[in-house]
């Protein structure tokens, strides 16, 4: 009898057990079921922000050693791979300093690409400084737009403009909505959510960042879109 008792309680303890094992697991599951997205979401965010403040920071890299007097200009192309050309100081000088004074180089503070023209053959590209971007790379987490490029030229007078002498082409610009002047900009996406293709300025997508740049005052700044279809500055 005693024996049969003794079992008995050893059945309804092991019962218990699994009981609570089952309860463990249903927790788990629900919490697991409502933490996934945000966890996800938060991954997907913090891969893109990764990959924007890459940029920036290279950017403010090569602005820091052309006010150093390393470089008389430097060239940065914005495009899926990034690409970085950097020009000495006597290279910058002669180049200017042989362009004619009425020249809209000269007049209006102009860069043109580093291997179009004679004016600006005196680019020397600089590949292991540069990143790969969107479809140029499988670790890339980002497309970006615009499609082609974007162009900046860095000089101790601040980010000079960028016009193509040969097919006209100019960065997309907008206006800042505190200062008022024209900024141009440069567009980052997740891959979780859009194609190069779809990846585009106001497509009203989550993990979206863009960066700008002021050339009279000299400024990066950093903007995330949010739901409410609005770009909010985050740095700069």
């Amino acid at each position: 009898m005693d024996r049969e008792l003794s079992a008995m309680r050893r059945i309804k303890h092991k019962a218990f057990t699994i009981i609570e094992l089952l309860v463990v697991l249903v927790i788990i599951g629900i919490f697991s079921a409502i933490a996934y997205p945000n966890v996800s979401s938060w991954i997907a965010d913090r891969e893109v922000r990764k990959e924007v403040y890459d940029v920036v920071n290279l950017i403010n890299e090569r602005k820091s050693e052309v006010m150093n007097g390393k470089y008389g200009m430097v060239q940065i192309r914005l495009r899926p791979g990034v690409e970085i050309y950097n020009m000495s100081q006597d290279d910058f000088f002669n180049t200017y300093k042989n362009i004619s004074a009425d020249h809209k180089f000269k007049t209006k503070k102009i860069c043109d690409y580093q291997w179009r023209g004679r004016e600006m053959s005196t680019f020397v590209r600089d590949r292991a400084a540069e990143m790969s971007l969107s479809v140029n790379s499988k670790e890339s987490k980002v497309h970006v737009w615009p499609h082609t490029e974007a162009v900046m030229c860095i000089t101790k007078e601040g980010i000079i403009k960028f016009s193509s002498s040969f097919s006209g082409e100019k960065n997309l610009s907008e206006q800042d909505p505190n200062s008022g002047e024209r900024i141009e900009y440069f567009i980052f996406c997740s891959k979780t959510n859009t194609t190069q293709k779809t990846c585009k300025r106001n497509i009203r997508k989550d993990y979206q960042y863009k960066i700008t740049w002021n050339r009279i005052i000299n400024q990066i700044k950093v903007y995330k879109y949010r739901k409410d279809h609005e770009w909010v500055l985050i740095d700069g």
